[in-house]
Protein backbone atom coordinates (compact mmCIF):
# COMPACT_ATOMS: atom_id res chain seq x y z
CA UNK A 1 0.00 0.00 0.00
CA UNK A 2 2.28 2.56 0.91
CA UNK A 3 4.89 1.32 -2.02
CA UNK A 4 1.84 1.85 -4.42
CA UNK A 5 1.05 5.42 -2.59
CA UNK A 6 4.83 6.32 -3.11
CA UNK A 7 4.68 5.67 -6.98
CA UNK A 8 1.20 7.63 -7.45
CA UNK A 9 2.43 10.78 -5.18
CA UNK A 10 6.15 10.54 -7.26
CA UNK A 11 4.32 10.43 -11.28
CA UNK A 12 2.24 13.18 -9.71
CA UNK A 13 5.30 15.10 -8.61
CA UNK A 14 7.33 14.78 -11.83
CA UNK A 15 3.81 15.24 -13.97
CA UNK A 16 3.32 18.85 -12.33
CA UNK A 17 6.15 19.84 -11.39
CA UNK A 18 9.22 18.95 -14.61
CA UNK A 19 12.76 19.73 -13.69
CA UNK A 20 11.57 20.51 -10.20
CA UNK A 21 14.21 20.17 -7.07
CA UNK A 22 12.33 21.48 -3.99
CA UNK A 23 15.38 22.84 -2.36
CA UNK A 24 16.60 24.88 -5.52
CA UNK A 25 12.87 25.75 -6.16
CA UNK A 26 12.45 27.50 -2.67
CA UNK A 27 15.29 29.83 -4.13
CA UNK A 28 13.63 30.44 -6.97
CA UNK A 29 10.02 30.93 -6.67
CA UNK A 30 10.12 34.14 -4.71
CA UNK A 31 12.31 35.83 -7.74
CA UNK A 32 9.73 34.05 -10.15
CA UNK A 33 7.24 35.33 -8.84
CA UNK A 34 8.09 38.85 -8.31
CA UNK A 35 9.11 38.98 -12.14
CA UNK A 36 5.61 38.29 -12.80
CA UNK A 37 4.06 40.51 -10.73
CA UNK A 38 6.48 43.35 -11.63
CA UNK A 39 6.22 42.74 -15.96
CA UNK A 40 3.24 42.52 -17.81
CA UNK A 41 5.46 41.37 -20.65
CA UNK A 42 8.14 38.78 -20.48
CA UNK A 43 11.24 40.77 -19.70
CA UNK A 44 14.58 39.86 -21.20
CA UNK A 45 16.40 37.77 -18.46
CA UNK A 46 20.01 36.95 -17.42
CA UNK A 47 20.89 34.94 -14.76
CA UNK A 48 24.78 34.50 -13.63
CA UNK A 49 25.91 31.98 -12.39
CA UNK A 50 22.50 29.31 -14.06
CA UNK A 51 23.83 25.93 -14.66
CA UNK A 52 22.06 24.08 -16.89
CA UNK A 53 18.27 25.08 -15.43
CA UNK A 54 18.23 28.38 -13.24
CA UNK A 55 15.26 30.21 -12.79
CA UNK A 56 13.57 28.30 -15.74
CA UNK A 57 11.71 25.79 -14.50
CA UNK A 58 10.51 28.03 -11.84
CA UNK A 59 9.04 30.71 -13.86
CA UNK A 60 6.74 28.71 -16.28
CA UNK A 61 6.40 28.60 -20.57
CA UNK A 62 7.16 31.30 -22.46
CA UNK A 63 10.17 32.85 -20.59
CA UNK A 64 13.86 33.10 -22.44
CA UNK A 65 17.13 33.39 -20.27
CA UNK A 66 20.47 34.32 -21.26
CA UNK A 67 22.96 31.76 -18.94
CA UNK A 68 26.27 32.88 -18.10
CA UNK A 69 28.42 29.88 -16.63
CA UNK A 70 31.56 28.29 -16.41
CA UNK A 71 30.20 25.22 -17.09
CA UNK A 72 26.80 23.75 -17.70
CA UNK A 73 27.53 20.40 -17.86
CA UNK A 74 26.16 17.77 -20.73
CA UNK A 75 22.47 18.96 -20.70
CA UNK A 76 21.24 22.39 -23.27
CA UNK A 77 17.13 24.16 -22.36
CA UNK A 78 15.32 25.15 -25.75
CA UNK A 79 14.65 28.30 -23.73
CA UNK A 80 18.22 29.35 -22.44
CA UNK A 81 21.28 30.81 -24.22
CA UNK A 82 24.01 29.53 -22.46
CA UNK A 83 27.44 31.39 -22.37
CA UNK A 84 30.05 29.75 -21.30
CA UNK A 85 32.26 32.73 -19.52
CA UNK A 86 34.83 32.91 -16.70
CA UNK A 87 35.76 36.51 -17.61
CA UNK A 88 36.10 39.19 -15.33
CA UNK A 89 33.92 41.68 -17.70
CA UNK A 90 30.32 40.04 -18.88
CA UNK A 91 30.21 40.17 -22.40
CA UNK A 92 27.32 42.51 -23.08
CA UNK A 93 27.00 46.80 -23.13
CA UNK A 94 25.51 48.51 -20.37
CA UNK A 95 22.09 48.16 -19.40
CA UNK A 96 21.21 45.03 -21.71
CA UNK A 97 18.76 42.81 -19.59
CA UNK A 98 15.22 43.77 -18.10
CA UNK A 99 16.37 41.52 -15.35
CA UNK A 100 19.52 40.61 -13.77
CA UNK A 101 19.44 37.12 -11.20
CA UNK A 102 22.51 35.55 -9.11
CA UNK A 103 21.44 32.98 -7.10
CA UNK A 104 23.51 30.73 -4.79
CA UNK A 105 26.75 31.89 -6.72
CA UNK A 106 28.53 34.25 -4.31
CA UNK A 107 29.34 31.99 -1.92
CA UNK A 108 31.79 29.84 -4.47
CA UNK A 109 33.99 32.93 -5.45
CA UNK A 110 36.64 34.49 -3.42
CA UNK A 111 35.53 38.04 -1.74
CA UNK A 112 36.92 40.55 -4.37
CA UNK A 113 35.14 38.56 -7.10
CA UNK A 114 31.88 38.92 -5.80
CA UNK A 115 32.77 42.68 -5.26
CA UNK A 116 33.09 42.63 -9.05
CA UNK A 117 30.18 40.75 -9.99
CA UNK A 118 27.71 42.69 -8.00
CA UNK A 119 29.41 45.64 -9.82
CA UNK A 120 28.53 44.20 -13.33
CA UNK A 121 24.95 43.16 -12.13
CA UNK A 122 24.37 46.72 -12.07
CA UNK A 123 25.78 47.70 -15.09
CA UNK A 124 24.16 45.45 -17.37
CA UNK A 125 20.96 45.60 -15.68
CA UNK A 126 18.13 48.01 -17.09
CA UNK A 127 15.68 47.28 -14.19
CA UNK A 128 15.80 44.97 -11.74
CA UNK A 129 18.57 42.24 -9.49
CA UNK A 130 17.48 40.10 -7.97
CA UNK A 131 20.62 38.54 -5.50
CA UNK A 132 20.70 35.55 -3.37
CA UNK A 133 22.76 33.24 -1.26
CA UNK A 134 23.22 31.85 2.06
CA UNK A 135 24.30 34.18 5.06
CA UNK A 136 24.84 33.98 9.30
CA UNK A 137 25.54 31.55 11.85
CA UNK A 138 22.42 29.40 11.06
CA UNK A 139 23.58 28.96 7.29
CA UNK A 140 27.37 28.07 9.14
CA UNK A 141 25.89 25.71 11.11
CA UNK A 142 23.59 24.19 8.87
CA UNK A 143 26.48 23.62 6.36
CA UNK A 144 28.58 22.10 8.84
CA UNK A 145 26.37 19.62 9.82
CA UNK A 146 25.10 18.82 6.44
CA UNK A 147 28.90 18.36 5.56
CA UNK A 148 29.46 16.18 7.70
CA UNK A 149 25.98 14.31 6.86
CA UNK A 150 27.32 14.03 3.09
CA UNK A 151 30.53 12.57 4.02
CA UNK A 152 28.31 9.93 6.41
CA UNK A 153 26.10 8.89 3.58
CA UNK A 154 28.40 9.37 0.33
CA UNK A 155 31.63 8.44 1.76
CA UNK A 156 33.34 11.35 0.40
CA UNK A 157 32.98 15.31 0.73
CA UNK A 158 30.58 17.41 -1.07
CA UNK A 159 32.18 20.00 -3.45
CA UNK A 160 29.74 22.66 -2.75
CA UNK A 161 29.87 22.54 0.67
CA UNK A 162 33.59 22.90 0.30
CA UNK A 163 33.37 25.70 -1.50
CA UNK A 164 31.34 27.39 0.89
CA UNK A 165 33.88 26.64 3.84
CA UNK A 166 36.56 27.50 1.67
CA UNK A 167 35.41 30.94 0.36
CA UNK A 168 33.19 32.12 3.50
CA UNK A 169 29.94 33.03 3.23
CA UNK A 170 29.09 36.49 2.04
CA UNK A 171 27.98 38.78 4.80
CA UNK A 172 25.15 41.34 4.50
CA UNK A 173 27.46 43.90 5.58
CA UNK A 174 29.43 43.39 2.34
CA UNK A 175 27.19 42.99 -0.21
CA UNK A 176 25.80 46.48 1.01
CA UNK A 177 28.31 48.25 0.74
CA UNK A 178 29.30 46.54 -2.58
CA UNK A 179 25.81 47.42 -3.95
CA UNK A 180 26.11 51.34 -3.01
CA UNK A 181 29.59 51.31 -3.93
CA UNK A 182 28.41 50.16 -7.22
CA UNK A 183 25.74 52.20 -8.14
CA UNK A 184 27.97 55.59 -7.37
CA UNK A 185 30.35 54.05 -9.43
CA UNK A 186 27.50 53.97 -12.31
CA UNK A 187 25.53 57.15 -11.18
CA UNK A 188 22.54 55.26 -10.28
CA UNK A 189 19.95 54.75 -7.83
CA UNK A 190 17.32 51.81 -7.06
CA UNK A 191 15.04 50.89 -4.30
CA UNK A 192 16.42 48.65 -2.29
CA UNK A 193 15.04 45.76 -0.40
CA UNK A 194 16.58 42.06 1.96
CA UNK A 195 14.36 39.60 3.27
CA UNK A 196 15.13 35.99 4.25
CA UNK A 197 14.28 32.82 2.53
CA UNK A 198 13.86 29.29 3.59
CA UNK A 199 14.31 28.85 7.44
CA UNK A 200 17.35 27.02 8.46
CA UNK A 201 15.54 24.05 10.29
CA UNK A 202 13.63 23.38 7.02
CA UNK A 203 16.47 23.58 4.56
CA UNK A 204 18.53 20.99 6.88
CA UNK A 205 15.64 18.64 6.71
CA UNK A 206 15.07 18.90 3.01
CA UNK A 207 18.95 18.19 2.61
CA UNK A 208 18.95 15.22 5.13
CA UNK A 209 16.34 13.83 3.09
CA UNK A 210 18.34 14.81 -0.21
CA UNK A 211 21.71 13.51 0.98
CA UNK A 212 20.01 10.45 2.40
CA UNK A 213 20.67 7.75 -0.23
CA UNK A 214 17.89 6.02 1.43
CA UNK A 215 15.47 5.04 -1.07
CA UNK A 216 12.27 6.09 1.02
CA UNK A 217 13.72 9.53 2.39
CA UNK A 218 15.00 10.27 -1.47
CA UNK A 219 11.31 9.24 -2.55
CA UNK A 220 9.87 11.93 0.06
CA UNK A 221 12.40 14.42 -0.79
CA UNK A 222 11.27 13.94 -4.75
CA UNK A 223 7.60 14.56 -3.77
CA UNK A 224 8.06 17.75 -1.61
CA UNK A 225 6.85 20.17 -4.84
CA UNK A 226 4.10 18.99 -4.44
CA UNK A 227 3.78 21.17 -0.95
CA UNK A 228 6.06 23.64 -2.06
CA UNK A 229 3.37 26.26 -2.14
CA UNK A 230 3.33 25.76 1.77
CA UNK A 231 7.04 25.21 2.06
CA UNK A 232 7.95 28.31 0.52
CA UNK A 233 6.11 30.34 2.88
CA UNK A 234 8.35 29.10 5.50
CA UNK A 235 10.45 32.06 6.18
CA UNK A 236 11.01 33.15 9.26
CA UNK A 237 14.37 33.71 10.91
CA UNK A 238 16.58 32.33 11.30
CA UNK A 239 16.82 32.07 7.45
CA UNK A 240 18.94 30.28 5.65
CA UNK A 241 19.51 32.85 3.02
CA UNK A 242 18.93 36.45 2.16
CA UNK A 243 17.15 37.69 -1.09
CA UNK A 244 18.16 41.15 -2.06
CA UNK A 245 16.07 42.94 -4.90
CA UNK A 246 17.43 46.32 -6.65
CA UNK A 247 14.83 48.35 -8.50
CA UNK A 248 16.52 51.33 -10.69
CA UNK A 249 14.50 54.52 -10.60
Amino acid sequence: MLKKLKSILLQKSQSLYPKWDISVALRYLPIAREIKHTFSSKPSILEIGSGEYGILPYLGKGYQVTGVDVDFGNASQKNMKMIKFSGEKLPFPAKSFSVVICVDTLEHVDEATRKHMIDEMVRVSRSQIYLAYPRGKAAFMSDRLLFRYYNFTHKQQSNYLNEHAHYGLPSDKNISSYIHESLLRHSRTASISCFGNTNFLLWLFMLMLGFSENAWLTSVYKILPLVSPLLSKINFPPAYRAIWILKFQ
